[in-house]
């Protein structure tokens, strides 16, 4: 069970334009065009990582053509947001380089 969580979390963290992806939608649900423009991604891009969180069952797309968090998406978004947070403090810390 670990693994089904840590994969996509793993994954999320050593990709920027899916940790992007993701904490632009823990935010909220948002239109292609909107995460585009938020992240100043190609079509091309965000496609293939949108196409990659959804079969990773991190992210789907609403009735209204947004994409949004899965219940998995969302707990992954909030397990990243701590790890960042941590990581962060440990920086500020000295504990880790930064």
């Amino acid at each position: 069970m670990a693994y089904k969580i840590t994969k996509p979390i793993g994954e999320v963290l050593s990709s920027p334009s899916k940790l992007g992806i993701v904490l632009s939608l823990k935010r909220g649900q948002k239109s292609f065009t909107e995460i585009q423009r938020e992240l100043d991604m190609t079509s091309g891009n965000l496609n293939y990582f949108l196409i990659r969180l959804k079969s990773d069952g991190i992210l789907d797309r609403t009735d209204e053509e947004k994409y949004a968090l899965t219940s998995g998406g969302k707990t992954i978004a909030d397990l990243v947001t701590d790890v960042l947070k941590e990581s962060e403090k440990l920086r500020e810390s000295g504990k880790l380089p930064g």
